[in-house]
């Protein structure tokens, strides 16, 4: 998960900490409102371009450099998601370097989480574990747990990726910790969403790391927890996720333990798919491609599951998410 454009000063509640500037609360309304409609599919990414860019030749002309980052920022989290990691790096580092002019020194925590999550995705995880770390220590100066907490989240599923799964837990489990409470008193309506969208990620690497040590009941119950949170929040990127952990779920249990869910795993991908790309999120339809043709080799379909290999192959090549393509290419030939 990447971090928001925030206007808190989380160096208020600390008088022994400089203050900052931050956002103009309209300004703040107008960038959260484009970035709202995008992830709820209200607008594309090309009217939300427009907006964003609208909003930087704003900052651009009142020579505001925090609003300046915050749009940059949120280019780098739209960027993102649609698997463009060599772009979104591009505006993370623009909105860093724009927060550092301004003086806002706590909010680098954002940017050195955002360049983490995206050197993460492009399988740069080196570069990505020293920004998780960075980005974890200034927040936890400057307490700011929203970010401690997308931080080690962002940093077990690296662990996931590398097949540490204790690490992993481990690093999963203080994620929660920090996300099973408010992260503001009180807590804005967004940044609740934000800490319950961060909280589903976590069920959905949790699922992995247990169907991997053969925790299948127990990563049902993450599953379901994934769900409810998705369900709750209604953002496609959610949904998709949470679809897809209940689907590799039941390709494992080769049933479901709630009559009230579909046994078929096909109908969970299904539904993930058909999430990921209401927004274009091109690099997780092509990770449940990839799923769906593992859970499909499971169940002694090897034929289509090669078609789905393929098919997330050729996204991953495009994308350039060249760890994903090789292992993709690699499940294709096995089923040959």
């Amino acid at each position: 998960m990447v971090a928001d454009p925030d206007s808190k000063n989380p160096t208020s509640e600390n008088p022994a900490l400089a203050i900052e500037p931050v956002a103009d609360p309209e300004f703040q309304r107008r960038i959260t409102a484009v970035l709202s409609a995008w992830e709820t599919n209200e607008h594309n990414f090309q009217d939300a371009s427009i907006a964003l860019n609208d909003l930087k030749q704003e900052a651009i002309t009142t020579a505001n450099l925090f609003h300046l980052a915050m749009v940059e920022n949120t280019f780098g989290i739209f960027h993102g998601y649609r698997a463009n990691y060599n772009q979104s790096i591009v505006h993370f580092e623009a909105a860093r370097r724009y927060y550092q002019q301004a003086g806002a020194a706590s909010q680098i925590a954002r940017s050195d989480l955002n360049l983490g999550e995206s050197y993460r995705l492009k399988g740069n995880y080196a570069r990505a574990r020293t920004y998780f770390h960075q980005a974890y220590e200034r927040a936890k100066n400057h307490h700011m747990p929203a970010i401690q907490s997308i931080a080690l989240t962002n940093e077990g599923q690296m662990w996931l990726t590398l097949e540490s799964y204790d690490k992993a837990r481990e690093t999963l489990s203080r994620a929660l910790e920090l996300g099973e409470s408010p992260w503001e008193t009180p807590e804005p309506e967004r940044q609740t969403a934000n800490r319950l969208g961060n909280n589903c990620e976590i069920h959905y690497a949790f699922v992995e790391v247990l169907l991997h040590q053969e925790h299948l009941m127990e990563a049902w119950q993450h599953a379901i927890k994934a769900f409810k949170i998705a369900q709750q929040l209604n953002r496609p990127i959610r949904v998709g996720f949470a679809n897809r952990a209940l689907g590799n779920v039941v390709t494992r249990m080769k049933t479901s333990p709630d009559e009230q869910f579909s046994t078929d795993p096909d109908d969970y991908y299904r539904a993930a798919l058909a999430a990921f790309k209401e927004v274009k999120a091109e690099g997780e339809v092509g990770k449940t491609l990839y799923a769906q043709g593992k859970s499909l080799v499971r169940r002694g379909k090897r034929r289509t599951a090669a078609g789905m290999f393929q098919q997330a192959m050729v996204i991953f090549t495009r994308l350039g998410m060249t760890d994903d393509a090789a292992r993709a290419a690699e499940a294709q030939l096995d089923v040959m």
